[in-house]
């Protein structure tokens, strides 16, 4: 692998992994709610998630390189067919909810450090969210490459000094505990899957070879599992509830100025993530004269970021426990059909 490939393999990785490690995961959120529920079961639940990652990763990227897909409504179109229209609008849908959570988020987090109005912490997650959209996807992607890897270590430093000397979790060992374990890992993997498929479409790009193709999926699991665990040590035996932000429970005394950083980091990848495909899909979706497509574009990309601060008044906690889960179908639909589809492609 040559020192271009290397780094578009990173590219790629940066941006897969930066778009799942979001507020819900840094904050600790979403592995409390769906992973440290069920004791120490719920890290086979981790295990499972990031297999699924890996496996849509790869598959995704492999199926742009061998057919040259290079947009998201041709891989639609190709890979879910006559469902095409369903599973395309409920990942579009879910990725502007994702965006919202993610401006949601950045309110809770100004409010609770800074004490800023939480809709001026919103509005300006919007704005930077528009700003980096207008450099176009390499922008994006040199955006990835520069905070993932502070994301993964700053993260997993922030967990660690915040962990306690804990026994383990009560969850029982039964078949019962082991299958409600595998179900939570199955939603909050499939959620997340239904908006990766646009975003893994747009920076296949960087995956522009078989070794690509298979490392930076593998990279980008393999940091989310290791991050997944070192957040899960603070919360492992203590009591909640945590508030909205549970990681500033565990961040200690100056520490929750350099957690702050590092969560307005992976609220930055997961919003510009999510803000990038959307509009892209809404922009292909709107008719207009080729030479206006760009200006077109870019209103589009105004409304939808003042109406995601709008929508950003529902809450971090609410947008995680309550509409998350409800889009976990659109998700695992996107994925069985990946899978069969590179299944068919098979070589």
């Amino acid at each position: 692998m040559n020192k271009k490939e290397l780094t578009d393999c990173l590219k790629a990785a940066g941006v897969y992994a930066g778009l799942i490690i979001g507020a819900g995961f840094m904050s600790g959120r979403e592995i409390i709610d769906f992973f440290l529920k069920y004791g120490d079961l719920g890290y086979a639940g981790m295990l499972l998630s990031c297999l699924a990652f890996y496996l849509c990763g790869r598959f995704v990227f492999e199926i742009c390189l061998i057919t040259g897909i290079s947009s998201y409504r041709e891989f639609s179109l190709k890979i879910f067919g006559a469902a095409s229209p369903f599973l395309e609008f409920g990942s579009s849908v879910f990725m502007l909810a994702l965006f919202s959570a993610m401006l949601a988020a950045a309110g809770s987090l100004c409010s609770e450090i800074w004490g800023i109005p939480v809709i001026i912490g919103s509005a300006s997650a919007a704005a930077l969210c528009f700003a980096v959209f207008l450099t176009g996807v390499s922008g994006f992607a040199r955006l990835n490459l520069l905070l993932t890897p502070f994301m993964l270590i700053g993260g997993a430093a922030s967990a660690l000094s915040g962990a306690r000397p804990t026994e383990a979790l009560p969850g029982s060992l039964t078949l019962g505990g082991a299958v409600a374990s595998a179900a939570s890992a199955v939603v909050y993997a499939s959620y997340n899957i239904a908006s990766a498929a646009p975003v893994l479409v747009a920076a296949s790009e960087y995956a522009g070879s078989r070794r690509a193709a298979k490392y930076a999926p593998f990279l980008a699991s393999l940091g989310l599992l290791s991050l997944g665990l070192c957040v899960s040590l603070p919360f492992r035996k203590a009591a909640g509830p945590f508030g909205q932000i549970p990681m500033l429970y565990a961040a200690r005394g100056g520490l929750r100025a350099f957690y702050a950083a590092v969560l307005v980091a992976a609220i930055i990848t997961t919003a510009v993530g999510n803000f990038y495909a959307f509009v892209t899909w809404a922009a292909e979706s709107v008719a207009a004269p080729k030479r206006r497509k760009k200006a077109a574009k870019i209103v589009i990309a105004a409304f939808f970021a003042v109406l995601g601060a709008r929508l950003s008044s529902f809450g971090f906690s609410s947008f995680v426990t309550k509409v998350y889960p409800v889009f976990a179908v659109t998700g695992l639909a996107q994925f069985l059909c990946v899978c069969r589809y590179r299944w068919r492609l098979r070589g």
